[in-house]
């Protein structure tokens, strides 16, 4: 899907630079803005914030609202037709209702993908591994014994209210937030974003106020308490 969206905005005459932080905005007169990274300058009349669960100091009223959370799954060894129909028999894509919550569903060649939230603390990839591996034993027993091929991570932007944000601070419009609906969202919000930005309004039950924790700068310390709670809930 992230492969197709930069596939077609190439195709309409956008500039994709990866693996380029940005490390300072200035803004310029009498309009815009000067964006800069470590290859160079960016001048730019907007600009568009779209961080999430990886924003950082470079826009600092925004980081002190996203916390960076982190998600991962593995996938498994190819299974054999009757063992993915037993797990899944519609081939639907799954997930439960707790706070901790796991997502899983069958590849095109019938591996399963199970993910999570292996850790509200700093963990690696190889222990939410092994957390999700066991978790998937826990849903469906008949997979004990399948090797996990790959596991992979990364960061989830969650907020203080559970909802994603859209908006304006000093004149750079950011959307993020997605509290791990991003697939959706982020679309429906660059969409948005896009429309506000080339002179649209922006719909009205967006403009809402953007919660913050007092003391809370660039390190959520509080995660791991937050973690130990909902993981209480859950096991009621």
């Amino acid at each position: 899907y992230f492969a197709g969206l930069a596939r077609l905005a190439g195709d309409r005459g956008a500039h994709l630079y990866d693996q380029t932080t940005g490390t300072g905005i200035e803004r310029r007169q009498p309009g815009g803005f000067i964006v800069k990274t470590p290859r160079g300058q960016i001048a730019a009349r907007d600009v568009l914030l779209a961080t999430n669960g990886y924003s950082d100091g470079l826009v600092p009223s925004i980081r002190r609202r996203i916390i960076p959370i982190g998600s991962y799954i593995i996938a498994t060894e190819p299974l054999s037709a009757d063992r993915a129909r037993s797990a899944i028999p519609n081939r639907r894509m799954l997930f439960d209702s707790k706070n901790l919550l796991y997502y899983w569903r069958l590849s095109s060649d019938n591996r399963m993908l199970f993910g999570g939230r292996a850790s509200f603390a700093p963990t690696t990839t190889a222990t939410a591994r092994d957390w999700l591996y066991a978790a998937m034993i826990r849903v469906h027993p008949q997979l004990a014994g399948i090797m996990v091929e790959h596991a992979w991570g990364g960061n989830v932007g969650f907020t203080f209210d559970r909802l994603p944000h859209i908006g304006r601070v000093e004149g750079i419009t950011y959307a993020l937030g997605y509290c791990g609906t991003g697939v959706a969202m982020a679309t429906y919000f660059g969409q948005l974003a896009a429309d506000w930005i080339a002179g649209g309004e922006l719909p009205g039950c967006w403009h809402r106020a953007f919660p913050s924790l007092p003391l809370y700068r660039e390190t959520p310390w509080f995660l791991p308490a937050v973690g130990w709670y909902y993981a209480a809930l859950d096991r009621l």
